[in-house]
């Protein structure tokens, strides 16, 4: 003969023998199958891994990477209105096929950060039409043609 239950502890028979999970609510899982756009999508995103761990982090603004141009400068549309400095840098990852890009959006505080955790540092800033900008020159010249000039300086 079977002892009675102490007062409050419920028979759980019923529940262990239907195995409830969320998936009788919510139905299965839905999952798509990754499309070559998608793994090469995650590829370029690979190296980036921000963690927002602190106000700090978070002041530095959000870093968002686009494998087409006209996406990245509609993205720097909507950031410029969030975050100072907001600019447009773009890449040719080793992984993807000659010639192709990424697109980084991104603020100058948050790209630094990222930038200098890549070992490769090829990245060009994309300067919006009608965008105030400041001419640079890149000059590259023979030191033993130039010997009388003073190459530290």
């Amino acid at each position: 003969m079977a002892l009675p239950k102490p007062h409050g502890e419920a028979d759980d028979s019923f529940n262990d023998s239907v195995h409830l999970d969320e998936s009788w609510f919510y139905g299965p899982p839905k999952k798509r199958p990754l499309l070559k756009e998608d793994v090469k999508e995650i590829a370029a995103i690979s190296p980036v891994r921000v963690k927002r761990t602190s106000l700090e982090e978070k002041s530095l603004g959000q870093l968002e990477i686009f494998s087409k141009q006209r996406f990245a400068l509609a993205k720097l549309e909507e950031f410029a209105n969030v975050y100072r400095n907001s600019r447009v840098f773009s890449f040719e990852a080793p992984e993807l096929s000659e010639g192709e890009r990424r697109y980084v959006v991104t603020t100058l505080d948050r790209f630094w950060v990222w930038y200098t955790s890549l070992k490769e540092r090829h990245l060009y800033e994309l300067i919006p039409e009608n965008s105030p900008c400041r001419l640079y020159f890149d000059l590259e010249y023979s030191k033993q043609a130039n010997a009388g000039i003073d190459h530290e300086v």
